[in-house]
């Protein structure tokens, strides 16, 4: 389970969906992006609860406790602040 808190959405993860930015934005969920690949941290968000996964690491290092959209799957349920 995906929860996206400012939006108030909780949904089924679709592993279908690549990143978390891609399922956001089937979702209708608006996220700041720019490179999509994990070099400009424009779509860094916090994680309020749970982890992801990157399938390579990212140019970009988010800071403690966010992720980068574009180039991450959630482990487990997840929480972001997006």
């Amino acid at each position: 389970m995906v929860t996206f808190a400012k939006s108030g959405q909780q949904l089924l993860w679709d592993s279908s969906a690549g990143s978390l930015l891609d399922f956001a934005e089937t979702h209708g969920i608006q996220v700041n992006s720019g490179c999509r690949s994990g070099g400009c941290g424009s779509c860094q968000t916090t994680i309020q609860s749970g982890e992801v996964a990157y399938d390579n690491a990212p140019d970009f290092d988010p800071e403690p406790g966010s992720c980068l959209l574009c180039v991450c799957k959630p482990k487990a349920n997840v929480t972001l602040e997006a």
